[in-house]
């Protein structure tokens, strides 16, 4: 009845996805052969190749990455794709509290292969397999020692990437041990090393203009003038010479000075007085790695002793443009008595690349544990059992470099003055001077800010972070009824209780607050989880497969629940076969998710409720009523208190699945099948991080029948002034994406050699997204929620005989629409109407085309007294095929988890058997 393996030939007592229920849930299987056809030399890259996957961080991620590379299938995000190793859950992985794991952490040359459940659901496998389930299955019966050497490099060998293990395995009279070791290396390859990323771009909808962009923080600095004040003659001169008067900015012109800032284009290309960025900015950013891992498995009777070990230290960094400093943002005043201000009046607006202090730079290490140890064995009447314990830790650090203080920055740029040896000093001659201060010049272009104004200004952050995770379960499996016609019942049953817990802390020298750029958040918690579960597959009849499954669980976070599944599998004459499942899943909030430190601060906002910049709506004014504000209400301050941060009041993510499903494998070609599967997954309840301005407008700018968030604002009892309007996360929103999958493998040994192929699609019907007050959002086939085409697929045909191998791998995606700011909103509300009126015209966009990329292979084995040795070459992106320029794309104007970035490059691996 049972589709489990025999205890000797699982992987170290690892559990197949096809195990206990035989087809039920659509299945996937990527074997090693197929992996290598891609060149990859990550398993993350090889797996974000996959049509069911999409909008996935890797390496590509350089401004808000960190070194790791996800799976996110049907696109529903990281943390609702389960990955496991051998059947059992693994660590998650960054830069510390994290929810999702790092494929950078399992070394591709380790995997036997994957299953990829794409179902959704897998109930004995416990919360966040929503989107899916991917079963990284590592090697288990390698007899003797294999080495292997990868050299790579892009064609202009700006990126070279180097990779060398070694692996070794003995079969025993009564079980198999292995151990292997690995390390690998990869460069970095700059934006300004690619034409289609030298440059950011804009684009007019309108006009179909393109220009360069960039940043107004310039090396030569920027001024825009705020307050209209009063300065000297030369600021005098400087506003008379400005065409557009005192609303446009200032630039410092190396060769006139101080004239009209032109917003035209970027400096680089000359039309515009923009900061170039993209040429200090990663494109690809660098990684180097090394791991060890041992697995074995020994029996002594009916039972059987099994374990893994697993180690992985991982270094990566990006690197973006040096800092830009606007003062506005950071609330800084640069003081007329400053020894460096031309102009003798205040600023509130000066911006500056401080291009004097290099790059910013942020650097990870984190180094991953992995330990299994379980026994397993045989009881009466053909069932079996297994014991297990898990254990993972992944500790970090993040290095930030290039950050300045923002205290010493405000002393810096607040009124100083030359002393009687010639030096400036901060403060004045009649007050006490500042410690250790240098006043900071933003007036004189690039190279006038000294290594001692950097030295007093310049900081260094070191952040740490864990994940660490528990899990131990008990599971028996056997069957309940067995007849000789082959019907009856089979059983899997078992228990697990799992502790989840993280941290972020950082860097207990530097307040949080107190630098440039992003700030990091400390915190530490945890939750532990138990649950059981039983999974029954029953056949009244050959050919025939009902499965039922329920999990019942416990967080200690957010209490009990239950999640389940239904399906059934039956095999017709003629090599037909048809499957359907429904399931009910469930994502647990993450670890950010409830214990995020809450942090007060004050936002740009104004009261919607006040009345001395307007009138208020109609909508507003019934709301503000009701809440016993008086019509003449007035509240002038521009800003207003609000919270962030964790909510330890959660509760899980839902999800309803449903798959169905043909395939056909006829018998009068072996080793062909082809199949279509039918998918549609709803999550609701969605952990959503909101913002106070959402907040009042849900509250007050809608009709008081669909008013929203209202318990999220505190006002003050006496005054009725908004006291504090709390945007931590909330359950809300959803997601839904349905559609179809195709697939058509073929596998046949002929006297010729060993013939593979593989061609996997998927056409996409749906993928939605509910807001928080209900609005459905359309994704598919528009950029406004990422990339979604309505077909995206990928080929791989391979052929190995007579020690010879060919083979091509071809990934391609359909094109889709970009509109402008992201806004094509073809959905509808929550009244069901279009969310665009009949009567608008129809948003600015422009057509994405199709992209499509092909590698290819060719491989000879030779054997020898030594063993067997092969070598492959091969060429990756074999047409040099650029991404396609998507000008609402956050880096390199383009989408970088979607397409590849670093172009044409070629490979040799050398693989030699002992």
């Amino acid at each position: 009845m049972s589709d489990t393996p025999s205890n000797d030939d699982a992987p170290t007592g690892g559990v197949s996805l096809r195990d206990p229920s035989p087809g039920a849930a659509p299945l996937s299987i990527l074997d090693a052969d197929e992996l290598a056809a891609t060149g990859a030399t990550s398993l993350g890259d090889a797996l974000q190749q996959v049509p069911w996957q999409s909008n996935a961080t890797n390496l590509q991620f350089n401004n808000g990455g960190d070194g790791t590379s996800r799976i996110s299938l049907r696109g529903l995000g990281a943390t609702r794709t389960l990955v496991l190793i051998n059947g059992r859950r693994h660590v998650a992985g960054g830069t510390g509290a994290n929810e999702s794991v790092d494929l950078e952490a399992i070394p591709l040359a380790l995997v036997d292969r994957v299953e990829i459940l794409r179902g959704g659901g897998a109930t004995i496998h416990g919360g966040g397999a929503v989107g899916g389930v991917v079963n990284v299955i590592t090697k288990h019966d390698l007899d003797g020692v294999e080495a292997a050497l990868h050299l790579g490099a892009t064609q202009d060998l700006v990126d070279v990437t180097r990779d060398a293990s070694v692996a070794l395995g003995k079969r025993l009279a009564h079980g198999h041990v292995m151990a292997a070791v690995g390390y690998r290396d990869t460069d970095a390859i700059g934006a300004g090393d690619r034409d289609f990323s030298r440059n950011d771009k804009r684009f007019d909808f309108a006009t179909g203009e393109i220009s360069s962009v960039g940043s107004s923080a310039t090396p030569q600095g920027t001024l825009i003038d705020r307050t209209g004040a009063a300065g000297n003659a030369e600021w005098q001169r400087v506003i008379a010479a400005s065409p557009g008067g005192l609303d446009n900015g200032f630039y410092n012109d190396p060769v006139v000075g101080w004239r009209e800032f032109a917003f035209t284009g970027n400096s680089d290309d000359g039309t515009g007085d923009f900061f170039n960025y993209q040429p200090d900015n990663y494109l690809v950013t660098p990684q180097e790695r090394a791991h060890g891992f041992a697995s074995g498995h020994y029996r002594i009777g009916p039972v059987r002793g099994f374990g893994e070990a697993s180690f992985l230290r991982r270094r990566s960094e990006q690197q973006v443009a040096p800092t830009p400093l606007f003062t506005i943002t950071n609330g800084l005043t640069v003081s007329a008595d400053n020894v460096y201000n031309p102009f003798g009046r205040d600023f509130i607006d000066i911006r500056r690349r401080m291009v004097e202090a290099g790059p910013r730079r942020f650097t990870q290490e984190a180094d991953t544990l992995r330990l299994v140890a379980g026994v397993d064995g045989e009881l009466p009447q053909g069932w079996g059992w297994e014991l297990s314990y898990s254990y993972g830790r992944t500790e970090s650090t993040n290095e930030r470099h290039g950050a300045l203080q923002l205290d010493r920055l405000a002393a810096a740029l607040g009124p100083s003055f030359v002393d009687e040896h010639g030096q400036p000093r901060c403060g004045t001659p009649t007050s006490p001077l500042i410690d250790g201060c240098v006043p900071l010049n933003l007036f004189g272009g690039p190279g006038t800010i000294t290594p001692e104004m950097l030295a007093y200004l310049r900081v260094d952050t070191v952040d740490t972070g864990l994940n660490e995770q528990h899990v131990a379960r008990l599971r028996v499996h056997g069957d309940l009824l067995r007849a000789d016609t082959g019907a009856g019942v089979a059983v899997s049953a078992g228990v697990e209780h799992r502790e989840e817990s993280g941290a972020v802390i950082g860097d207990p020298n530097v307040p949080s607050d107190n630098t440039t750029g992003a700030t990091t958040a400390s915190f530490e918690g945890g939750y532990q989880a138990r649950a059981a579960y039983v999974e029954v597959i029953a056949a009244p009849i050959e050919g025939l497969a009902l499965t039922g499954a329920a999990r019942a669980f416990d967080y200690n976070s957010f209490g009990t629940g239950t999640s389940w599944e239904i399906g059934g599998a039956w095999r017709l004459p003629g090599g037909i076969s048809v499957r359907a499942r429904q399931a009910h899943a469930f994502r647990p909030p993450g670890l950010r998710d409830l214990h995020l430190e809450g942090q007060d601060t004050v936002t740009n906002l104004s009261d919607p409720c006040d009345t001395s910049q307007g009138p208020r709506t109609p909508n507003q004014d019934i709301n503000c009523t009701a809440d016993g504000l008086p019509s003449d209400y007035v509240d002038t301050r521009f800003q207003l208190p609000t919270r962030t941060g964790g909510n330890l009041a959660l509760q899980p993510e839902v999800a309803r699945i449903r798959t169905a499903g043909i395939e056909f494998a006829p018998s009068a070609a072996p080793g062909l099948a082809v199949s279509a599967d039918y998918f549609d997954i709803s999550v609701d309840d969605l952990v959503t991080e909101t913002n106070a301005a959402l907040i009042l407008e849900n509250c007050y700018a809608r009709a008081p029948s669909e008013r929203s968030n209202c318990d999220r604002i505190t006002r003050d009892p006496d005054t009725g002034q908004l006291a504090l309007v709390d945007s931590s996360f909330i359950n809300g929103g959803g997601l839904d994406t349905a559609g179809v999958d195709l697939e058509l493998s073929y596998r046949r040994e002929t006297s010729l050699g060993r013939f593979s192929a593989r061609l996997s699609g998927t056409w996409l019907a749906k993928y939605d997204r509910t807001d928080l007050v209900g609005s459905v959002i359309a994704g598919k086939g528009v950029y406004d929620l990422g990339v979604h085409p309505e077909r995206k697929g990928e080929a791989t045909v391979a052929w190995h005989g007579r020690g010879l191998g060919a083979g091509v791998h071809v990934r391609w995606l359909d094109g889709f629409i970009e509109c402008e700011d992201n806004f094509c909103l073809r959905g509808t509300d929550p009244d069901g109407n279009p969310m665009l009126n009949p009567d608008d015209p129809p948003p600015l966009s422009r057509e994405i085309d199709a992209y499509e990329a092909v590698d290819a292979f060719a491989s000879y084995t030779a054997s020898s007294a030594l063993g067997h040795s092969t070598l492959t070459v091969g060429v990756r992106n074999l047409f040099d095929r650029a991404p396609p320029v998507i000008f609402n794309g956050f880096l390199a104007s383009s989408d970088a988890a979607t397409y590849d970035f670093a172009g044409r490059s070629v490979y040799a691996r050398f693989v030699q058997g002992f």
